[in-house]
């Protein structure tokens, strides 16, 4: 059954927080009501197994590794109707434009939190780093919100980054970002550090 409008969800939550876990519940209902369904992941992304995509809580679901986004809209068959994608921020920007063009094309596209950074139209003010990025984030919004900007803060600090995605009123985003920044610098771009 091919959907009468395409979508994107996008699933929330701190690290730990069972995104991947409700990504998997997603396509097990998606499975159950006789959907067609493909799951992509990042070909670096090889913690588990290679072709599965794994919450830390042991459920796992088939899927295909890909090195770009873009191979994505290459590999969807046409009967497919929802498209997962697993670990996003290993992808790079494009992925946001692949979503969009499977959304255009009706197709449900379910990803987790990473994929909300692509989506952000607010600026960013990103922290990195070991020691202290809660304090410094909680600091750097309270400075924010005194000189009169609507700030979010969030990222691993408890509210998740996503949530700025779905705030158009914001005039600054806080985000604490993960090492995996530091591995991975062309990721994401914040507009300050």
């Amino acid at each position: 059954m091919k959907h009468s409008h395409g979508s994107i969800e996008i699933i929330t939550g701190s690290m730990f927080s069972g995104k991947t876990e409700e990504l998997i519940r997603r396509l097990r209902r998606a499975r159950i009501a006789r959907q067609s369904i493909q799951v992509f992941k990042p070909l670096i992304d090889n913690r588990y197994a290679a072709e599965k995509v794994k919450s830390h809580a042991g459920t796992e679901f088939e899927a295909t590794p890909v090195a770009h986004a873009a191979e994505i809209l290459s590999l969807v068959r046409p009967d497919t109707t929802v498209v997962a994608l697993d670990e996003a921020q290993f992808f790079e920007a494009e992925v946001s434009d692949a979503c969009r063009a499977l959304a255009a094309r009706g197709v449900r596209v379910i990803g987790e939190l990473e994929l909300a950074s692509q989506f952000l139209t607010a600026p960013v003010v990103a922290v990195t780093g070991t020691n202290g990025k809660s304090t410094t984030v909680t600091l750097i919004g309270k400075f924010l919100q005194e000189a009169g900007k609507r700030a979010f803060v969030g990222g691993n600090l408890g509210t998740a980054a996503s949530e700025a995605a779905l705030r158009t009123h914001l005039t600054e985003v806080l985000a604490v970002l993960e090492p995996l920044r530091r591995r991975y610098p062309d990721l994401f771009e914040p507009d300050g550090r």
